[in-house]
């Protein structure tokens, strides 16, 4: 680096960055550094910290620019690769052992009732921890095929007992049932025996249920265990709850109908997007797969179907006939409106899973966009959210492969364009003695300064790449076709800009300086001041100002990974020095 070259003052360099993304983009930094320190502790409550400071690391890029971005990320897939290669080392052994005594645990209470239930809760809840799946990948696959063959063969040890049991309770329930409706339809029954009958009558039908939908039993013999369940169910209905059957289907109407303003007309959408239009466009309704109503449909019929299954009233008399046809409707309706919004999905998600890593963004966001559209818990939508993380997480360890071979190709090329930068501007004569107040006194001579470009920053885009000040003057830079053409070819394969990494410095350069002045958009801003409804407010805005600016010619200049000179030949990809 030439010495004696003129430097411009810091408040030049601080106008040149944009504010709010440094900072982003320097918070990021320190919550991934601060994160990559708290992942070699060996601490449970560090690791944990580390992700969070990761996760706050990420939030900061909605700010970053697109090439600074790609650099963080990066950095924030290699210190995630370090926090789970720590947690994998910590948690193994604890979660090893769990397994195994749970598979242990699995294995002895094959047949016996008593012990089953709480094994199976056991082994589901190591299947849902996140960090098990982390920690033990494959073995946990493995172990669940394992449990699956335990759990066939309880059911079939089980099952003579769980049908032995089953008769008893349905013979139980069909005795008990025949006596109490002569005591309910008897006119001497006296109303508070008729009431107890019917409340006992009404623990003895859930009782009955939730122990036929717990036991192991085969299809057949459950299908008609079931049927018996519901003719009891359905008589004691009729006869002794009419007011309540009334009092349902009055509430169940009233609930299906409660959001009709959200979702009437849905079926009139009739026609989903592709998946170039939905990666193309945005806004809710492409959101919706061009189906606003019937996602919205789908969504309240679903939550009111599942509540059904913890709404007392409901189930008491779910075997009458009438609020059988209800609930029948309105499931039918949704499933309809399902595999409507399915075929809506699918031509999308097939089209997200075959596009280039260059999709990565419209992919990702995807996700959230089906898991409403059909669910959390439908099939397709598990299926299909799961093909679009593992097509996402390609496409991540793609793009951080590539931002990686990137910042090595601009590592290489800066420490070669330091080498041979000297060679280039070698002989060649200049002045650091610059005043461009009078630019017709050194019209035709050369100078050399170093500075960063404030194009973009001070200034606002225009014809020129490069624009900065020399002395408090704006000035304006043609630069020579050869050396323009290699500063865009090493831009497009770092994929940045010069100037736009901290270790690229400042640019370093030799002109020719000309007579000629243009008009360059300097970006100002003003403040104003005042009282609205007695409050005092300050407001600022931004705007430009024409400014005049020297015209200069640049014949040779260096700035990180980019060196050349006119005539003498640029710093290529390769990494030779040519013409």
């Amino acid at each position: 680096m030439r010495k004696s070259l003129v430097v411009l003052t810091w408040a030049a360099v601080l106008a040149a960055v944009p504010v709010t993304t440094m900072a982003d983009a320097n918070s990021a930094k320190e919550y991934i550094k601060k994160a990559e320190e708290l992942s070699t502790s060996g601490n449970a409550s560090d690791l944990d910290d580390a992700n969070k400071k990761l996760e706050l690391a990420e939030t900061e890029l909605d700010g970053v620019d697109a090439a600074a971005k790609g650099q963080i990320t990066a950095s924030i897939a290699k210190v995630r690769e370090k926090l789970t290669a720590a947690n994998v080392k910590m948690w193994t052994p604890k979660y090893t052992r769990n397994l195994d005594r749970v598979m242990t645990d699995a294995e002895s209470a094959i047949g016996n009732m008593a012990t089953w239930g709480g094994v199976e809760n056991s082994f589901k809840e190591l299947q849902a921890d996140p960090m098990a799946k982390t920690v033990l990948g494959e073995k946990l696959d493995a172990a669940a095929k394992k449990f699956t063959t335990f759990k066939k063969l309880h059911g079939k040890k089980a099952g003579a007992i769980y049908k032995t049991q089953a008769e008893e309770l349905l013979k139980s329930l069909e005795t008990s049932w025949a006596e109490a409706k002569k005591e309910i339809t008897d006119k001497d029954t006296s109303p508070n025996s008729r009431e107890s009958r019917i409340e006992s009558t009404e623990r003895d039908i859930a009782r009955a249920r939730k122990s036929l939908g717990s036991w192991v039993l085969e299809e057949e013999y459950l299908k008609t265990a079931n049927d018996r369940l519901e003719k009891v169910s359905g008589e004691f209905t009729q006869i002794a709850l009419a007011d309540r059957v009334k009092a349902v289907a009055e509430t169940l109407n009233r609930k299906i109908n409660l959001y009709k303003d959200d979702w009437n007309g849905y079926e009139a959408e009739k026609t989903g997007p592709t998946w170039e239009q939905y990666k193309s466009e945005t806004g809710e309704k492409m959101f919706a797969f061009l189906a606003p109503k019937t996602r919205e449909f789908i969504e309240r019929q679903s939550s009111l179907l599942e509540d059904l299954q913890d709404d007392k009233e409901y189930q008491s008399v779910r075997a009458d006939k009438s609020i059988k046809a209800i609930v029948d409707d309105v499931r039918a309706k949704r499933d309809a409106a399902y595999t409507k919004m399915l075929g809506f999905v699918t031509p999308v998600v097939e089209g997200a899973l075959k596009s280039p890593g260059k999709d990565a963004g419209s992919v990702d966001g995807l996700k959230g966009n089906v898991r409403r559209a059909l669910g959390e818990k439908s099939p397709e939508s598990i299926a299909f959210q799961a093909k679009l993380a593992k097509k996402s997480a390609m496409e991540v360890a793609a793009t951080t492969g590539a931002e990686d071979a990137k910042v090595k190709l601009a590592q290489t090329l800066h420490a070669k364009a330091e080498a041979e930068w000297p060679k280039l501007y070698e002989g060649m004569k200049y002045t650091t003695e610059i005043d461009l107040t009078s630019p017709e006194k050194l019209k035709g001579k050369s100078i050399g300064f170093l500075a960063d470009n404030l194009m973009g920053y001070r200034f606002k885009p225009g014809d020129f790449y490069y624009a900065t000040t020399i002395g408090g003057v704006p000035v304006a830079a043609k630069i020579d076709p050869a050396l323009m053409k290699q500063i865009t070819a090493t831009e497009t394969a770092i994929g940045r800009s010069l100037g736009d990494n901290d270790d690229d410095g400042k640019w370093d350069i030799i002109a020719v300086v000309t007579d000629k002045k243009v008009k360059l958009l300097a970006k100002r801003q003003a403040e104003a001041t005042g009282t609205v409804d007695g409050v005092k407010v300050k407001v600022t805005a931004d705007y430009s100002e024409p400014v005049d600016a020297v015209v200069i010619e640049i014949i040779a200049a260096k700035c990180g990974p980019f060196a050349g000179a006119k005539d003498r030949g640029v710093l290529k990809i390769d990494g030779t020095v040519g013409k």
